[in-house]
């Protein structure tokens, strides 16, 4: 295993780092880390990379934990990430990453862990998203009903972005949500009744939004 992480990396990582074929854990990301198909965890976070993250990561259907939080990288998110079937851990954030989130993240069905936040990403939250932490961005539009669907989601922070619309009365499906952060947006109405069903609530952020209807202290438990 090599580890590299929380380091002062720059510049470009040699190509020849493709002749590890046995490597099982890698801690750099040049376009020929796809070849890797041992590869199951990718740490480059807390360094100084820059450029984008190449599409051949896609290749790496062994690839559990992917971290490249809190770097220089630009561009895209890749389309290609959807492809990773075995992802668990995507820590993208702190970074310079813009476009929209890829709804082929949606496709990653074992994904528990997704965190986006403070990069340049703006659109909308697609509906096929099963983990969400995407705040402090640009992120525009609605919370989609369908996130009421994501039984096993129990982080949702959306905070700092600029979402309106109100909130899903589908998200009092969300029984396993313990952390609920949707403060500083444009969000209107009222929280929804169906909130009260939230049972593993602890946190519930919504300041500095324009909600307009008082709590109804007794729907709540938490």
């Amino acid at each position: 295993m090599l580890y590299l992480q929380a380091n002062h990396l720059s510049g470009l990582i040699p190509s020849s780092i493709r002749n590890l074929s046995k490597l099982s854990s890698l801690g750099s990301i040049p376009k020929e880390v796809g070849q890797l198909s041992s590869l199951m965890v990718l740490y480059l976070y807390e360094n100084h990379l820059s450029g984008s993250i190449p599409s051949s990561i896609g290749n790496l259907n062994k690839l559990f934990d992917l971290e490249l939080s809190t770097n220089n990288i630009t561009g895209f998110i890749p389309e290609e990430v959807g492809q990773l079937s075995s992802l668990m851990v995507l820590y993208l954030y702190e970074n310079h990453l813009s476009g929209t989130i890829p709804s082929s993240i949606g496709n990653l069905s074992n994904l528990s862990d997704l965190e986006l936040t403070t990069n340049n990403i703006t659109g909308s939250i697609p509906k096929e998203l099963s983990d969400l932490e995407p705040s402090t961005n640009n992120i525009t539009g609605s919370i989609p009903k369908e996130v009421g669907q994501l039984s096993s989601l129990m982080v949702l922070y959306l905070f700092e972005n600029y979402l309106s619309s109100s909130i899903p009365s589908s998200i009092g499906n969300l029984r396993k949500l313990s952390d609920l952060k949707l403060s500083t947006n444009n969000i209107i109405g009222s929280i929804p009744n169906k909130a009260g069903q939230l049972s593993s609530l602890i946190v519930l952020d919504l300041y500095e939004n324009h909600l307009s209807v008082a709590i109804t202290l007794r729907c709540y438990s938490f």
